[in-house]
């Protein structure tokens, strides 16, 4: 860890803390939420410290007993910095926003969460107030990314001359660090996997993805492999992807000198990282994904995705020595996406409309005919 841009903060007679909570995204983007709090506590000169609650964060195993106060962001990576939980014990400390306190960041359930950033109570809102600058503890729950912050928030001197892509890349080299035993186990799953032999990284990534940007069709994918196998028929073929669909197509087009992991995938529109099951296992096969796919000789993909984010920003320093091949979507692939984004929002509208226009009685009429005809059918079984 480096500790270097917080000594002076850490010598000084009161510790001005900055907490990063958790937040119900991918394990990508959390990552990168973390990044954005760290910039933010170093460009107002205070001390970081991530604090995942069981609330805020899909990577828990929900299979397993709650554990109170306990910090999910370190069952992956080492601390940020020196603070712990015990320096927001003290009862006289002034929180920013105020709906914050002591109680509630460590068990964030107590606060309604939305994704919004304006207006919204809890976030912090890119602005700098004087409430902000007098407070002892800033939460840091918001949704603004380092590239919101820079303009409000000038970059500390360690970050001089760095453009916004360099800053984020600092920041994960210097404060990212996966625990030992993680990094251990992603090494030895990667050998397990790939052998020594070289081989192309290909990342297809799907599923809710449509509904944010055109995704390439698989074909496309494939179609890029056979002209970089044309160059060099000896590498093999590792693939990352959230798609069975996409990875079934792959086997049968190179199932010979295919390799994967043996991780969750899906096999329509819901994303993996829904939040039922083993989010902790979820957490590291995203992980062991990203490992795998930084070290090929040659990497095809998107740019779109934090898979690749994190495979350059995080894990992946090998992946600057590789070939990248970033694959474009057709225009049927832009209209796809646009059609998918265009049933959704009809049917938003649609339930709200109905929620505005049927009576609420009928409503209720409905819910309890629905609860009465479920078990009738239960124990007439």
């Amino acid at each position: 860890m480096v500790d270097a841009d917080i000594a002076d903060i850490n010598r000084s007679a009161k510790k001005r803390l900055v907490l990063i909570t958790g937040y119900p995204v991918g394990f990508g983007a959390v990552i990168y939420h973390v990044i954005n709090g760290i910039y933010y506590s170093l460009a107002t000169g205070r001390v970081p410290f991530v604090f995942w609650d069981r609330h805020r964060c899909l990577y828990v195993n929900r299979c397993m007993p709650p554990l109170p106060e306990h910090n999910y962001f370190e069952d992956f990576f080492e601390p940020v910095s020196s603070a712990r939980l015990s320096d927001f014990s003290d009862r006289s400390l002034v929180y920013y926003p105020s709906v914050w306190n002591r109680s509630n960041i460590v068990d964030t359930s107590q606060i309604p969460f939305s994704y919004e950033v304006k207006n919204n109570a809890e976030c912090i809102q890119g602005i700098p107030t004087s409430d902000e600058a007098l407070s002892d503890v800033v939460v840091f729950s918001s949704r603004l990314s380092v590239y919101d912050l820079i303009a409000q928030y000038p970059p500390p001197p360690c970050f001089v001359n760095l453009n916004p892509t360099e800053i984020i890349r600092k920041i994960s080299h210097d404060y990212l660090r996966l625990r030992r035993s993680v990094a251990e186990g992603l090494e030895a799953r990667h050998w397990a996997c790939v052998g020594s032999e070289p081989y192309i990284s290909v990342h297809i990534r799907a599923t809710d993805k449509v509904m944010e940007f055109p995704v390439p069709n698989t074909s496309r994918f494939l179609n890029t492999i056979r002209t970089v196998l044309q160059r060099n028929p000896r590498l093999n073929v590792f693939i990352a992807t959230d798609s069975l669909g996409a990875l079934s197509a792959a086997k049968s087009a190179f199932s010979d000198r295919l390799r994967c992991h043996d991780v969750e995938r899906s096999a329509d529109a819901n994303p993996v990282h829904a939040p039922n099951g083993n989010g902790y296992r979820r957490a590291l096969e995203f992980l062991q994904d990203c490992y795998s796919a930084a070290r090929g000789a040659v990497f095809i993909g998107t740019p779109h995705s934090a898979l690749v984010w994190v495979m350059r920003d995080v894990v992946g320093e090998a992946m600057l020595k590789s070939e990248l091949i970033f694959v474009s979507p057709s225009f049927a692939d832009i209209l796809a996406h646009k059609k998918v984004v265009l049933v959704d929002r009809a049917e938003k509208v649609g339930k709200f409309l109905l929620r505005r226009l049927l009576p609420k009685h009928f409503v209720t009429f409905i819910k309890s005919y629905r609860a009465r005809t479920r078990c009738f059918a239960y124990f007439s079984r």
